[in-house]
């Protein structure tokens, strides 16, 4: 994630991630996985591993991005997973 550097502050906020994908058995889902903080100041990078329900294969993860208090939207991306 990157913040415009005229900014001046850090952006303080939250991680809300989905996945969307297929259970064993046909079901398809979207599956809301546990949110967790952001801080930066102009770049920062984020990797990690969440665990998934048993049975569930993700098809692609959409990445939403709210600053610190606010319900609104900052950033949205939706990655594709690697099979």
């Amino acid at each position: 994630m990157i913040q415009d550097e005229t900014k001046g502050t850090p952006f303080k906020g939250e991680v809300e991630l989905v996945a969307a994908g297929r259970y064993s058995n046909g079901t398809t889902a979207h599956v809301p996985l546990p949110p967790f903080e952001i801080e930066l100041d102009h770049y920062t990078n984020l990797e990690g591993q969440l665990a998934l329900p048993d049975h569930f294969t993700a098809r692609e993860v959409t990445i939403q991005i709210k600053a610190e208090g606010q319900d609104k939207v900052s950033a949205t991306r939706t990655i594709i997973a690697s099979r």
